[in-house]
């Protein structure tokens, strides 16, 4: 602001600075705004990209967790197969020492 000589008119030229700084803080002042909003719109992407990136993450480690208990279940039903399979060779071979030891008796105990 241009001070002013107590008993000085005031001018064109004085009035047209007057205008022009205020004009210049106005638009700092909306810059600043601008700023602010900018900003604060800034922030919440940045808070929209970290959230998104935390989602993607959470799901990633989900799937993971999906993906690795499928494996569990299927090595435990592989695992129980392969029980069952010598469950039954066992009970197989067991039938067969029954048969064959019923066989050896009835040949050395013809009468019975």
């Amino acid at each position: 602001m241009i001070p002013q000589a107590p008993n000085r008119p005031e001018t064109n030229n004085d009035f047209l600075w007057r205008q022009l700084t205020l004009l210049q803080h106005l638009t700092l002042m909306r810059l600043r705004a601008i700023d602010s909003d900018q900003f604060e719109a800034d922030a919440v992407a940045e808070r929209r990209r970290y959230e998104e990136e935390i989602a993607r993450y959470r799901r990633r480690r989900e799937e993971e967790r999906a993906q690795n208990q499928r494996r569990i279940e299927e090595d435990t039903a592989r695992f129980q197969r392969h029980q069952a399979k010598e469950d039954l060779k066992r009970a197989m071979m067991e039938e067969e020492r029954r048969i064959l030891a019923a066989i050896d008796q009835s040949r050395n105990n013809p009468s019975a």
